[in-house]
């Protein structure tokens, strides 16, 4: 551990080091690697934040306490099993994306976890496990197949989930989540028709990477949205927005199907993001005169 701090951050004090990122992209072939150095750790007294992601990693039961960590980041490893996991009393952030899960750290050794990242872990379909976490706020589940979300109605402080529904069921399950104010959702499993769930006070909503999708249903269903975006959509029509009464943003990537006019009907809207959107001046000058305070940015 001396000679890797020596030589990432000119010093051999292991209390001066705040932030230690040995991602395998940062990593230098004659730097020792990371796996090597679990043992080392824990003389890093005063560590916030710890990157090891990238490593294959099968195992992370060297890794030591660390009283002040509050960022851990052990991604894109290989680990299947936690059996012994620190207790880090400070952490807020446990990045745990794309390995091999079957199981995750008992909530007791993190209890101040509020940023959960679990994407790409497949095994993992049961959300009766995240009861563990009370104050969990963000939850991030890309790429694992969920159709049960009422688990995570017993998480009160549950804000923002990103989440690749299993289908159209499991989208409509969604409504479970009434506390959630955010969602960000990959609809690439989706046919040409999405009907979007009763989500009275969701506040933000992230659709994206389902270029199939030609039509979604039930906008009403939304009735308190204020942000929206959509990308990578095969959207043509978005008249339905006109219900949506609430919605003051809204942000287009890559639709190119979509038809701009048919916002006409949105009064609402204050700010209009496009990025590889089509936008004749006809449109704009549709668009500007049904809603002469709309802002415009392309």
């Amino acid at each position: 551990m001396d000679e890797l701090l020596k030589i990432l951050f000119e010093t051999d004090d292991p209390a001066d080091v705040w932030e230690l990122d040995l991602s395998y992209h940062l990593i230098r072939e004659e730097w020792p690697t990371p796996f090597e150095q679990l043992s080392g750790l824990e003389s890093l007294v005063n560590l916030r934040s710890l990157s090891l992601s990238g490593h294959l990693l099968d195992e992370i039961e060297g890794l030591p306490e660390l009283p002040h960590l509050q960022h851990l980041d052990v991604s894109y490893n290989n680990i299947s099993e936690i059996h012994r996991f620190p207790l880090l009393p400070e952490l807020t952030t446990l990045n745990l994306g794309h390995n091999q899960l079957l199981n995750l750290p008992p909530g007791k050794q993190v209890p101040r976890l509020r940023t959960l990242i679990i994407s790409g872990n497949r095994l993992i379909t049961d959300l009766s496990v995240l009861r563990e976490f009370p104050i969990l706020h963000t939850l991030y589940l890309k790429q694992l197949l969920i159709s049960d979300w009422k688990p995570l109605a017993a998480l009160g402080s549950l804000a923002a989930v990103y989440a690749t529904p299993a289908g159209p069921k499991s989208l409509k399950a969604m409504e479970a989540l009434q506390q959630v104010r955010s969602i960000d959702l990959n609809l690439g499993r989706f046919g040409a028709v999405v009907d979007l769930p009763l989500l009275a006070s969701l506040k933000k909503l992230t659709l994206q990477y389902g270029l199939q999708v030609q039509e979604i249903q039930d906008w009403v269903q939304l009735e308190s949205l204020e942000v929206l975006e959509m990308k990578h959509l095969g959207v043509r029509s978005i008249r339905g927005l006109g219900v949506l009464e609430n919605l003051k943003e809204l942000r287009l990537q890559n639709c190119p199907d979509l038809e701009i006019g048919t916002l006409v009907a949105n009064r609402s809207l204050k700010r209009l993001y496009l990025e590889r959107v089509a936008l004749s001046q006809n449109d704009r000058d549709l668009l500007q005169r049904a809603n002469p305070g709309l802002q415009i940015i392309c």
